[in-house]
């Protein structure tokens, strides 16, 4: 899994960027992205293409952020997932956004790493 993290000096503002492929079809990782219960990285979506594009809100410590999720075919019945997460910053919270945006990159980490699991152990 690569991702990129940074915090703009002017704002605070956290984007982070994950990869990762999922021995999976497309249609099945979307599905599980979306609403797999325990795996779902998105928890409230507000805009879709299936089985291309997911955009929407999640839940993350400190607060929510924006999520937009987009798949690929990588051969083989394999997914590449990449994930774009955005987590703005106010007052007196700017000072900790590079902290609070660990935190973001790490809570969008172990979701994907919960939904690759998920979803491959289910195909074996």
């Amino acid at each position: 899994m690569r991702y990129d993290h940074f915090a703009t000096a002017r704002d605070r503002d956290v984007k982070t960027q994950h990869e990762i492929i999922i021995d999976a079809p497309r249609d099945a990782v979307w599905q599980a992205f979306a609403t797999g219960a325990d795996v779902a990285v998105i928890d409230e979506i507000t805009e879709q293409r299936k089985p291309d594009f997911l955009a929407g809100t999640a839940v993350i410590r400190g607060g929510r952020a924006i999520v937009v999720g987009h798949f690929a075919d990588h051969g083989d019945s394999a997914t590449r997932v990449t994930v774009y997460a955005n987590r703005f910053f106010k007052g007196v919270a700017k000072l900790t956004s590079v902290v609070r945006g660990d935190a973001l990159k790490k809570d969008i980490d172990q979701k994907l790493d919960r939904l690759k699991l998920a979803i491959e152990t289910e195909r074996s």
